[in-house]
């Protein structure tokens, strides 16, 4: 067995082993499905932020790891239809540490955990919706533009 896929699986664990205590408000984290014949691909499950526009959103995010992991970022993408500044409408994410910023110590979990961090506090600075960006600076501004990005999220997400 690879190095590589030790970790994978050693991560996996961990962030079952998060969701079997049933600590939800602490990591949102709902489930972790590993798929059986590919050790390199796995969904997480997981809530949207507290006190976060998408506080009530269930999120589902693929992760597809390179079997140079952890030397290389895996690729994470959100299943589900998201409305966010940093989330193309195919699910792609912009988030440097899955880029620039990758270092090999980051795990599935800091990952999620920045992701979950991206949802509460949005770049519209570095957009893959400009849509969506320009609608939450709007929003940052008065409070009928925070309902409209509400609802848009709302919308957007039950597509």
């Amino acid at each position: 067995m690879t190095s590589a896929i030790k970790l994978i699986l050693k991560e996996c664990k961990e962030i079952r082993s998060e969701i079997d205590s049933d600590i939800i408000d602490n990591h949102r984290f709902i489930d972790i499905m590993t798929n059986e014949n590919d050790v390199f691909k796995f969904n997480v499950v997981f809530l949207g932020p507290k006190d976060s526009p998408y506080e009530e959103t269930i999120n589902n995010i693929s992760i597809n790891v390179q079997k140079e992991y952890p030397n290389k970022a895996p690729t994470i993408k959100f299943v589900n239809k998201i409305y966010h500044p940093n989330v193309s409408t195919d699910g792609m994410i912009c988030l440097d540490v899955l880029k620039e910023n990758w270092k090999p110590i980051y795990t599935f979990r800091t990952i999620i955990m920045s992701i979950i961090s991206l949802l509460s506090d949005p770049n519209p600075e570095s957009p893959l919706n400009g849509e969506a960006a320009k609608l939450y600076k709007e929003s940052l501004k008065c409070v009928e533009s925070r309902r409209k990005y509400r609802l848009m999220i709302e919308t957007y997400s039950k597509k």
